[in-house]
């Protein structure tokens, strides 16, 4: 056979396909296997460096997007458990109660000024048309009472909301029946005043019965007292008949 019919034999042929094939594959894992050779001296290179800084070689992060949906729906749900225990949070890196949070606002109301100054618990006529509850701004700034409640402290409890208002420095406000819905007991009732956090921030003394007419207000020595002088909106005129009665734990103004 000569050389020309044995190179164009399709056996010869075939065996050449072969041999290229089977030395692509060689070639292929040859070159995967250098890959791994550096990749693994580059390894040991990065940890002997880690090593020598005090610091450990952490394995590589795969991101896997089709679990964002899991791991987004178990946020959601410690999220919540949290909320239901407490509501508490963690504020550089220790947990603070969302109740003790808030309880440093306190101060802030009962040092703000506002005091009780009068109540009118038996009127003249119908109790329902002239009772009211007075506050006033003692204090030398204005204060938001948005969100205040006034509360009596005898026989059948009501409590009324204020709404948006704002007091400034040495104003009264008057807080009448037809608004309050408070009925003060006139054989001797008290009213607690507390800001939008549920802080008391002022309560006056319970009063003894009340004669018709007569007004149970603060006086400039912080006494409470009894007048036949009813001043509504303005500065309190104590009659000179008036008894005074003075306890700074319950009803005076520091």
């Amino acid at each position: 056979m000569s050389f020309r019919k044995m190179f164009t034999s399709v056996p010869f042929l075939f065996f050449i396909v072969l041999l290229a094939v089977a030395l692509a594959i060689f070639e292929s894992r040859a070159a995967a296997e250098d890959t791994s050779d550096i990749r693994y001296v580059l390894e040991e290179e990065l940890l002997d460096g880690n090593e020598e800084g005090g610091q450990e070689l952490q394995p590589a992060e795969v991101v896997d997007d089709s679990g964002n949906d899991e791991k987004t729906e178990s946020t959601e749900e410690n999220n919540g458990d949290s909320s239901e225990n407490g509501g508490s949070t963690e504020i550089g890196g220790g947990e603070v109660s969302m109740e003790d949070a808030s309880s440093g606002s306190c101060s802030s109301s009962v040092d703000s000024g506002i005091v009780i100054s009068e109540l009118l618990i038996n009127p003249e006529g119908t109790d329902t048309l002239g009772e009211f509850i007075e506050i006033y701004n003692t204090g030398n700034t204005k204060v938001d009472i948005t969100g205040w409640t006034l509360s009596d402290q005898s026989g059948k409890v009501k409590t009324f909301s204020i709404l948006e208002t704002y007091m400034d420095s040495g104003e009264y406000k008057v807080f009448y029946y037809s608004e309050t819905k408070i009925s003060l007991n006139n054989d001797g009732d008290g009213v607690i005043l507390s800001d939008i956090n549920g802080c008391q921030v002022f309560a006056t003394l319970i009063s003894g019965a009340a004669e018709e007419g007569f007004s149970y207000a603060l006086d400039e020595n912080k006494n409470w007292q009894w007048t036949i002088m009813s001043t509504p909106g303005g500065v309190n005129i104590i009659d000179a008949g008036g008894e005074a009665i003075n306890d700074p734990e319950d009803g005076g103004v520091d």
